[in-house]
């Protein structure tokens, strides 16, 4: 992690102070005078919650694109049904078809 001049914004996993870990941005930059470099000055953000928020988002659209999956057959299941009343036509259609 160097710096020379440039700014630093990287994503890391901390360790807390009772051993937990958690993923944290470091927000970095560093201090000079007069072109000398004299440290760096920053801040750590537990970005924990936004995590969570992501894992959550990312299930749900899963999960949505699944329905929507669900919702392609049943409206294929009822073209067919509609279009005929042959029971069995019907059957033989969506039995032959494999699940994906």
């Amino acid at each position: 992690m160097a710096l020379s001049g440039e700014k630093l914004n990287d994503e890391h996993i901390m360790l807390r102070k009772d051993g937990s870990i958690f993923p944290a941005i470091i927000y970095a930059s560093p201090i000079s005078r007069n072109g000398r470099s004299l440290g760096l000055r920053g801040i750590v953000v537990d970005i924990n919650e936004r995590k969570k928020i992501e894992e959550a988002y990312m299930l749900s659209r899963n999960e949505a694109h699944r329905i929507s999956k669900e919702n392609e057959i049943l409206a294929e299941i009822g073209r067919i049904v509609s279009s005929t009343l042959n029971i069995e036509e019907v059957y033989e259609r969506f039995a032959a078809k494999p699940s994906s």
